[in-house]
């Protein structure tokens, strides 16, 4: 089913308007109407319905097409007019054109033509309303996108490779300021000053994993060091990208630069802290074998010669040879200051491989240490 229009007829006579409505059925259209040709009625009519299209004749000079095109500018109003105007003027049509008329058309044959230029009009305007609703959603999702990018802790861009080797930024967060100490605009202007931040060490890797993701189209990491212009200390930086072809058969990257210096300098402390336990580690079993090669030197020289000198005093009286009584008894008095000598080491050296120490508790009742032994 056919739309029904909506159709305003400005400075119009009654005839005049009837012939224009006549021809306008002829052609097929389905519309409603109303005509207006005094100036205090035209503002009224606009307000008070929903308008279509606007047909105005050129011939009133207070309610001319002309007054009609400058009120809607005026006002902001997307109403398309076609002037059917009852004179035939070159001049006055290039005129009323250039201030915004869909068409002008002379009243006089305007059958077919003005129903074909309702009809054009109609469909411009519908693509000019879908190009303004898409450019708006595109404002609004631009914003919106400006807006989180704004908020992320680091710095959003687009990084393109063109085929020749030359390489540019088209977006740029404001996250680069607070990184790199550059604004934008300039970053944009000058993409070789993100490379001229990098440590020369690190340049290397930057470029050759940057050519190796544009050849294989594979995501862009990287981890490295820069230094700010006029700041001493070195950031450590994470760069993170996709690649995808541009128009222009280059490569273009969507990625984000954040600083992770507190993550590295965690990592490298960690890492100190691991050095520093193996060093310790291996210091602790060194320390280990040497006091197991002292006890062994001592038992070996202490114990091991206390009971030689025991095995020495029993081979004397262990022979057939008669002897006194003095002499079993001076020779059982040594072999006991031996033995006590041998329990004396042992005990000794049983102490060294465990202090006493450990087997003692401690309380600490108001400030004060209590030590309890063997309970």
């Amino acid at each position: 089913m056919a739309k029904t229009l909506n159709i305003l007829l400005v400075g119009y006579s009654a005839r005049d308007a009837e012939h224009i409505c006549q021809a306008l059925r002829a052609g097929g259209l389905c519309f409603n109407s109303e005509c207006v040709n005094i100036i205090q009625a035209f503002p009224k009519a606009l307000v008070g319905f929903s308008w279509d299209m606007i047909l105005s004749d050129d011939t009133i000079p207070e309610l001319g097409a002309e007054q009609v095109l400058s009120h809607l500018a005026t006002h902001h109003l997307t109403i398309p007019v076609i002037v059917v105007s009852s004179r035939r003027s070159d001049e006055s049509a290039a005129h009323l054109m250039k201030a915004g008329a869909q068409d002008f058309i002379s009243i006089t044959c305007c059958t077919a033509r003005l129903v074909q230029a309702i009809q054009r009009s109609l469909k411009q305007m519908e693509t000019l309303q879908h190009i303004r609703e898409t450019q708006l959603a595109l404002q609004k999702s631009e914003a919106h996108f400006r807006a989180i990018a704004s908020n992320l802790p680091g710095l959003v861009f687009q990084f393109l490779l063109n085929q020749d080797g030359s390489k540019s930024f088209s977006y740029v967060s404001e996250g680069s300021v607070m990184l790199l100490g550059i604004s934008p605009a300039t970053l944009i202007e000058q993409p070789d000053l993100f490379t001229d931040l990098i440590l020369p060490e690190d340049r290397t890797s930057y470029n050759q994993l940057m050519q190796v993701s544009a050849k294989r189209f594979s995501t862009w990491n990287w981890e490295g060091r820069i230094q700010v212009k006029g700041d001493p200390d070195i950031k450590w930086v994470s760069l993170r990208a996709t690649p995808r072809r541009s128009l222009n058969e280059g490569v273009l990257w969507d990625g984000i630069v954040m600083n992770i210096s507190r993550n590295k300098m965690a990592e490298i402390e960690i890492a100190r802290s691991h050095a520093r336990l193996a060093e310790l580690t291996s210091y602790l079993q060194k320390v280990k074998e040497h006091e197991r090669a002292r006890i062994a030197r001592e038992i070996h020289d202490d114990i091991g010669g206390t009971l030689t000198a025991i095995k020495c005093e029993l081979l004397l009286c262990m022979d057939a040879k008669p002897r006194k009584p003095d002499f079993y008894q001076q020779k059982a008095a040594s072999i006991e200051e031996l033995v006590d000598n041998v329990i004396d080491s042992t005990r000794r050296i049983a102490m060294d491989l465990r202090p006493g120490i450990l087997d003692t508790r401690f309380w600490y009742r108001g400030g004060n240490s209590v030590a309890s032994k063997g309970i």
